[in-house]
């Protein structure tokens, strides 16, 4: 793939991750105490306030930037498009820069459309895309528990957000993914940021502008 030179699998599960709920993605925020994330014992306000915030989105419109840091080029590669998604579970990434490419997922199919042309994947029967849909329902719907044993999840209280540190069990995604950390502004529940560790210092991070909810 020309937009971020990976294949297609390590891309389509980047995808994934990346319809945790789109917000403004500021650079992480450090602990105001300066001791670090500190982990969470009792998660029942952290739950309720995400299922809350969660429960009242429908859509999403927004702009993204994504970088994606490689070693092998000790830099950041930079895209950027629009971003939407709708319930059940209709979403759209459009990448307008460097080059227009677009991947739409709809629970039935995934389709991506590239150079003018197009290409649609059934999802049913798909292991891959099977992986993808419970990660999606676990991103729209704040219940991480739809994960099942797929992976090992924690949280933090990190100074005005809550840290949340996924690492894969499932031997699938772990040999393309070895860490996903959310950062959720503690008093709105808002995503801040979203990283992926993609085995040594590779990594991808996305960006949120401008974003409406409940326009669809």
């Amino acid at each position: 793939m020309r937009v971020i030179r990976m294949d297609m699998r390590k891309y389509m599960i980047a995808a994934a991750a990346f319809l945790f709920m789109a917000a403004s993605f500021p650079a992480p925020a450090s602990s105001a105490s300066g001791d670090g994330p500190v982990e969470i014992a009792d998660l029942t306000e952290f739950n309720a306030k995400l299922e809350e915030m969660t429960s009242r989105v429908n859509s999403i419109d927004s702009r993204f930037e994504q970088r994606k840091y490689m070693d092998v080029l000790q830099r950041d590669v930079v895209s950027s498009g629009s971003f939407s998604f709708s319930r059940p579970g209709k979403i759209k990434m459009e990448y307008d820069e460097p080059v227009d490419y677009t991947i739409v997922m709809d629970g039935k199919s995934v389709t991506i459309v590239s150079s003018g042309s197009e290409s649609r994947t059934p999802v049913q029967g798909n292991p891959m895309f099977s992986q993808i849909q419970n990660m999606m329902t676990a991103c729209m719907t704040g219940d991480l528990s739809v994960l099942g044993s797929d992976f090992t999840v924690k949280h933090y209280e990190d100074g005005e957000q809550y840290l949340v540190v996924l690492v894969p069990e499932n031997s699938f995604i772990k040999s393309y993914i070895t860490k996903i950390e959310l950062r959720f502004d503690r008093k709105t529940m808002a995503l801040d940021s979203l990283r992926m560790t993609e085995g040594g210092s590779d990594y991808t991070e996305y960006r949120f502008s401008d974003v409406k909810y409940n326009l669809q």
